[in-house]
């Protein structure tokens, strides 16, 4: 092969790998991250406890003040937290009931600060998540005034539920009654009724339906689902 061809076939490959390198750098700039939509960023109440993250310490506290420690493991931008701050932390009569008898401590899953929990364990924040299996966000964590734990909460709850929840820990109930004998015993026979929606048909022949179709299962012993189905179909009316 001379030297002509060898210069242009050169050529050829150095025009093609400076277009190729152009044309990546391009397409980088041309792409733009994800965003996460849906999410809701909620500040902790200003009345939660500033604590230096000695667990042990903040029961002992709490205990003179005859009050229950309770961990809020929240994450950012989760909106049950958002959901949950707002219609019991921040609302009343839930949030006086809350900071009478409790002192609310809120952890990051996916935090960095270091948490003294007890004398065997200190780790960071999303290492403790992990330690007590903290699997969806809000879970609320009560502890006695040995540093143990007594009740925990996952999720999502109603305001009239978790005050129920919240009188069982603080009447330290849980000495002598587990949480689901409390709640029967303490349950209205009746709490619920459906709201009146033009949303809802009155249909009993599903077959005779065409096109979508939105079938909402409930419980008159439900709170959750009140409030769910309420939220639900304000967002769509």
């Amino acid at each position: 092969m001379d030297k002509l061809k060898v210069s242009r076939y050169l050529i050829v490959f150095l025009t093609s790998f400076v277009a190729l390198v152009i044309g990546t750098d391009l397409a980088a700039q041309s792409t733009k991250r994800g965003i996460i939509t849906g999410g809701a960023l909620h500040t902790a109440p200003d009345w939660f406890k500033e604590s230096f993250l000695e667990i042990q310490e903040d029961v002992d506290e709490a205990s003179k003040a005859n009050k229950h420690v309770m961990l809020f493991f929240q994450l950012n931008g989760c909106s049950y937290c958002d959901r949950m701050l707002t219609e019991s932390f921040e609302s009343e009569p839930v949030s006086s009931y809350i900071q009478q008898h409790f002192d609310v401590i809120a952890i990051n899953v996916k935090g960095d600060r270091e948490i003294a929990f007890n004398e065997e364990i200190t780790v960071l924040e999303k290492e403790l998540s992990e330690i007590v299996k903290v699997r969806a966000t809000p879970a609320i964590l009560f502890l006695d005034s040995q540093n143990r734990s007594i009740l925990r909460a996952d999720g999502y709850r109603a305001p009239e539920r978790f005050q129920k929840i919240l009188e069982y820990v603080s009447s330290r109930s849980y000495q002598r009654v587990s949480l689901v004998d409390y709640l029967d015993k303490s349950s209205k026979q009746v709490v619920y009724q459906l709201r009146q929606n033009t949303l809802f048909k009155p249909i009993t022949d599903l077959s005779k339906v065409k096109g979508p179709l939105a079938v909402i299962f409930e419980d008159t012993s439900c709170y959750d689902s009140m409030n769910f189905t309420i939220d639900c179909f304000r967002t769509k009316t």
